[in-house]
């Protein structure tokens, strides 16, 4: 099966960033990791050393199995007492899903593939 990544684009409401972290890591990611499907999850924030600006702060990154299934799993628990929601969360928010066209490589791989050593 072709390996999918969900990525969710979020920011915390009205700069209350401690409590929205604290919901997102101890409700809402166990809750989207409970979902069939859905086989891991983690989150970054934005570095204050990124070369560009985002309008997003914060960033879930979900390996799932199947886009449409999920798609219909996250709508038919979402606002339930399965999934939810939380004001903390700001409204502007953007969901994409991408699918794998290169795997993973190395660092030493790349040099490998130079003929260089490390």
């Amino acid at each position: 099966m072709p390996k999918i990544i969900s990525l969710a684009f979020t920011n915390a409401t009205n700069e209350r960033d401690e409590e929205y972290n604290k919901w997102y890591d101890e409700q809402h990611l166990v809750d989207a990791l409970v979902i069939p499907g859905i086989k891991w999850g983690e989150r970054y924030r934005l570095s204050e050393k990124s070369r560009n600006r985002s309008p997003y702060r914060y960033l879930a990154i979900y390996e799932i199995d199947d886009i449409l299934q999920m798609q219909k799993e996250v709508a038919s628990r979402a606002a339930t007492p399965l999934m939810p929601r939380s004001e903390l969360m700001d409204a502007d928010r953007i969901f994409l899903e991408y699918d794998l066209i290169t795997p993973r490589m190395t660092h030493e791989e790349a040099l490998a593939k130079r003929g260089l050593k490390r």
